[in-house]
């Protein structure tokens, strides 16, 4: 996978489509992507609620390969 890759993730039942925009490989052997997630208000708003409710920030900004899948 490389910048500008569509991809897909999925989180608790919610099925997210974006396109990576760089990634970084880290000291334990794994690359990490970032991506540009489109049309992402249900992750979002999902995200948010659980912040609310536990106070826990959980958002994600760096995807590891295995989190991510490649489509066309």
């Amino acid at each position: 996978m490389d910048v500008d890759d569509h991809v897909w993730n999925q989180w608790q039942g919610i099925l997210r489509f974006g396109v990576i925009n760089g990634w970084t490989d880290a000291p334990d052997g794994w690359r990490y992507f970032s991506v540009s997630w489109v049309d992402d208000e249900k992750y979002e708003a999902a995200i948010a609620q659980r912040k609310r409710l536990n106070g826990d920030d959980i958002s994600v900004s760096l995807y590891r390969a295995d989190q991510i899948h490649p489509y066309q």
